[in-house]
């Protein structure tokens, strides 16, 4: 995955099935969103893939190990959630930290492929996908792979 700065308010993240754009909620969670276009601006999720696809569910990337093990931030090893209440896990398109726990976030993200509202206030909401790029995440989908790992 290639990812290119679209303006200061969306990125734009190149895989091998189309390209996404995830516009982000700066206002509301500065310091994810920061940590989100620096890491992307510095090219720290090229090549990347998505380890884990689990269809009706999320697709998770953001790991350069490829096994959901990895990943920094440009703040250390982790910074602290950015928990709104208004931003949810509403439907597919959310695009959401992944971490192990509370303050854990590091590169790691997750988009959703539907309504998961038993997520919030687990995981910082920072972003959707756009309209255009639903249809790209519905390839990734799609892709069949071992253990729902790619």
């Amino acid at each position: 995955m290639n990812q290119r700065l679209a303006s200061d308010m969306s990125v734009k993240l190149v895989t091998s099935h189309g390209t996404i754009t995830v516009v982000l909620h700066w206002k509301l969670t500065p310091k994810t969103c920061r940590n989100f276009v620096e890491l992307a601006k510095h090219g720290y999720y090229d090549g990347v893939i998505f380890h884990r696809v689990i269809p009706g569910f999320v697709a998770q990337t953001g790991d350069p190990r490829g096994d959901g093990r990895g990943g920094e931030s440009i703040y250390g090893d982790a910074f602290d959630d950015e928990i709104v209440a208004k931003l949810s896990h509403s439907r597919k398109g959310i695009v959401s930290m992944a971490n192990a726990g509370i303050n854990t976030n590091s590169s790691q993200f997750f988009i959703t492929f539907a309504p998961a509202p038993h997520l919030d206030g687990k995981h910082t909401v920072f972003g959707y996908i756009t309209d255009e790029s639903v249809a790209v995440l519905d390839e990734i989908a799609l892709v069949k792979c071992k253990n729902k790992r790619r």
